[in-house]
């Protein structure tokens, strides 16, 4: 369930206010055991997966001069991944 939330979280502009929204859906997906991850690691995976490709992104970024924007888009990923893994 992570893994498709992670695009709604990544690509809207609050992405806290997204993640409170749901926690009541999410709250059943919340485990701690050997088998589940928490609810926040799958989001973290989620946004390291998108990050994944970055060099890749980065390059046609750098191609249509949108280098700026993609730094930025980078810095907010790391940072929301950092946020969930704390």
């Amino acid at each position: 369930m992570a893994f498709d939330v992670r695009k709604l979280l990544l690509t809207t502009g609050a992405p806290d206010a997204v993640h409170e929204r749901i926690t009541d859906a999410i709250r059943p997906f919340q485990g701690d055991g050997v088998h589940r991850y928490q609810w926040r690691h799958q989001l973290a995976l989620g946004v390291c997966k998108e990050m994944i490709v970055a060099p890749r992104h980065r390059a046609g970024s750098l191609k249509r001069g949108r280098l700026p924007q993609f730094e930025a888009k980078l810095q907010a990923r790391l940072a929301w991944a950092m946020a969930l893994l704390s």
